[in-house]
Order: C-alpha cells, then structure tokens, then sequence
C-alpha cells in the first residue's frame, strides 16, 4: 500500500492523541510471562505485527494466551519445565521475537527451527549464537543467520557477549539463563541501546527473578522460578516521537497522553526539543505531554549535536527534524542501526535527499544541514520507522510525497496513519 501526502492542502489542527502502548515492553512482559510458573496479566499490551510474533512463539513453547480487550492473560510454561519443543518458529519480521526465542529454544531438550521474512533472514546473530553455545547449546545456522536451529539443554557457565550490534543478544541472555541447569556469568563488552536492557531487567525483577549486576557484566543464578502477576505497558516514546516532531515543526497545540516515566530511553526526544526551543511541558504523574503552537508555521529550531548509541529508534525522526533546525545538526555512534529491519543510516540518508536534504551520510550517522523539502517518490524499505519518519518529512515539503509500502506500520503502530488524520494531514491511498 502507497500514501499520497498532500501538505499545502492539509488543514493542520490542535489535536489529542493517546500513544500506542510501547512495543519494547509489552514483547517483554509477555515472554516473562510465558516464563512464569502461574497465570500473569498484562495491562495496556500493544497488539502489532511484531508482538502478535511474540505471542506465536509463547503458545507454540506451551504457554496459554487469552487477547481480551485491554489486557493479555497468560499462562506460562514455567521456564524449562513444562516448556515444548515446536518444530519450527516463524518470527516473520520480528527480531526481538527471533532473538529473545533463539535463546528460550535452548530450555527445550529437542530441536526447534527459528525463521521468518526476507527482511529478519539478512540480519546477523553470531555474537548471541557464540554465548548461546559456551553455555551449552548446540546452534546450526546460516553463517550467523536464520534459520536458526537449537538443539540441546542450556547449562550455564561463563560467557563473553558484545552488545555493539544490538542489546537484545544481551536481553535474550538474560531471560533465558535463569532456566540453566547452572549458574551463568555474563561478560559484557561494547553495549549499545543499554535503556532496552534495563526494560528487560525491570520486568524479569517484577517477575520475582533474580539478576545480580557486577563489575564484568550480570551473574544469574540458575533454576529460577518467575511469576509475573501483572505488568501494565507504558506508552510508547519511540512511536510519540513522530507527532511531537510533527507539532514542534508545523505550528500546533498537540497533547499526547498515556506516556508515564519509564525505563525507555527514547523520552529523551522530549529533552532535545527543549533544549532546540519547541515549547513542551510534560507532567509524569499523568502522563501527559504537551506541545505548544510557536504560530510559526514550519518554525525553525536550533541545531544540534546527539549520540544515538542508546536510543537508536529515533535516528530516522531526529534526521527529518535536523533538515528544519538552523545551522548544522549532527547524529553519531549510531553504526547499529545498519543492521536493523533496513540499514536505516543509508536509507534515510537517500531517501531525503530525494526531498532536496543537506545531509552527509557518515560510518556511524550523518551530518543534516537545514534545508528545504519538497514532495517526491519516497521508500520506506518496508521499514516501519522508515515509513512513519518519512510521512512527517512529507508534511514539511513544498508538494505532495508518496510513500511506498506503508502497510510495513503495522509492525509497531497500527493507527499511525490514523492518528496522523487527527492532526489535519490530507492523505490518500494510491495502490
């Protein structure tokens, strides 16, 4: 599906939007949950492409899911003791779901086969693959790659893992050797995205488990039992990102709701439109952030320096809000993001110089310069990140932009296109 962006004929307007509930923690607290020895209840879940993976994967090891509402009841398979063995695993797109279930694969004493889409099939592993076999398990891939295949009991033991590729090897560690038949020391090295970490710590400790941080990394007692009662989902600052973006740039009053303090990393978007001049006033108690109109359409912000190393999700939203800043922004230590669903570094960085950007593609970011948009054939890769930051790119050029393959949205925020008619965006669906 393709999306005709129609700026000069959108009739921005002040808006309320509800974040969606983040996608971080709800892939977390369900696969704690499914670890759990009891029933959990998960408040507030995102259901998307990507966590409907997760849950897959949950009823396909054994646990028992029931979608209500607004909540998620689970009964767990009690780490490695009612755990099953599938066959196979099909993550589609999802690499938390791949990672975090290459390593829950080690509690079974069969086999299990892990793949999914095109997209997840091209993105690498090696670094948990290696931890995953010094602790006992037996792995078979595609040089580093799905499909994956698990084989053999995960028993503990002493492990170097680098986390400068992506922090879920690490998260995946630490849900899964709690369930070794010994105790497990992990050795950290490089870590990246280490807010993503601390998600995964805060709901294992919810759970009851136990995670001992020392100089070198984590020791993790074995034989653990968790029981995860019930976790609500904060909203999601990756995803409010867009629209806070959005309204600092075009001139509008927009109150987002639903996004409490957390353990996300990505809340510090809100630090970085401050200290660029965007009026925002956030009250955590409520969880309600408030963006305030400059009556200056397209109004210019100042430049700015970011390092990206932990929170790489919002590279492709700050890049769009760079080419509206005064000056020259730069965004770096983020060499990560090139082995995400796209390399997001090279196609965000082509993708907006199509619209006339000033930007620099280097190693680890890029270098933006202020610029003017204007409309163009825009491809989101099927990255959905891609396609959301590109869609508020579109509201800042001259004439209309279509985006490509935007159902790819579905993966993280399925009433994105929604909430974007809410503001006054005119759009259509050209395919």
């Amino acid at each position: 599906m393709d999306i005709k962006i129609y700026p000069n004929l959108s009739k921005f307007k002040d808006s309320n939007i509800s974040a969606p509930p983040s996608k971080s923690y709800t892939h977390r607290a369900i696969t704690v949950a499914a670890l759990s020895k009891n029933s959990s209840k998960i408040l507030n879940p995102l259901i998307s492409e990507d966590t409907n993976a997760t849950i897959s994967a949950c009823r396909q090891f054994g646990a028992d899911l029931k979608i209500n509402k607004r909540d998620l009841e689970i009964y767990g398979f009690d780490g490695s003791k009612r755990i099953k063995s599938p066959v196979l695993i099909d993550v589609k797109n999802s690499g938390t779901t791949l990672r975090f279930f290459t390593a829950i694969s080690a509690l079974c004493e069969g086999c299990v086969r892990l793949t999914g889409d095109d997209s997840l099939l091209n993105r690498p592993n090696t670094p948990l693959l290696n931890a995953l076999e010094d602790l006992g398990a037996k792995i078979f891939s595609n040089d580093g790659k799905a499909p994956i295949d698990v084989c053999g009991r995960l028993k503990g033991g002493k492990t170097v893992i680098n986390g400068s590729m992506s922090s879920q090897f690490i998260s995946a560690l630490l849900l899964s050797t709690p369930f070794a038949k010994e105790d497990t020391t992990l050795c950290l090295k490089e870590v990246k995205s280490r807010p993503y970490i601390d998600m995964t710590l805060e709901v294992i400790r919810e759970a009851g488990g136990r995670i001992i941080r020392n100089e070198y990394g984590y020791f993790i007692p074995s034989n653990q039992v968790f029981n995860l009662k019930s976790f609500s989902i904060p909203g999601d600052f990756s995803s409010a990102s867009y629209f806070l973006v959005a309204s600092s740039l075009i001139g509008l009053n927009l109150v987002m709701t639903g996004l409490k303090d957390s353990a996300q990393g990505d809340k510090i978007i809100l630090d970085i439109l401050k200290n660029i001049g965007a009026q925002i006033e956030w009250n955590k108690n409520e969880g309600r952030i408030r963006v305030s109109s400059t009556d200056k359409k397209f109004a210019r912000l100042k430049s700015f320096k970011m390092d990206i190393g932990d929170t790489p999700d919002l590279f492709p939203t700050l890049a769009v809000l760079a080419t509206r800043c005064d000056g020259v922004s730069e965004l770096f230590n983020a060499q990560h993001l090139r082995y995400k669903e796209s390399d997001r570094i090279s196609k965000i960085s082509k993708e907006l110089r199509k619209m006339g950007a000033k930007i620099i593609e280097k190693r680890d970011g890029a270098i933006i310069g202020q610029s003017n948009l204007k409309g163009a054939v825009l491809e989101s890769y099927g990255d959905h990140r891609l396609a959301m930051a590109l869609s508020i790119a579109a509201l800042l050029a001259d004439r209309p932009s279509i985006i490509k393959n935007v159902e790819c949205v579905d993966v993280s925020y399925p009433h994105f296109f929604d909430d974007l008619k809410k503001i006054g965006t005119r759009m259509e669906v050209v395919t």
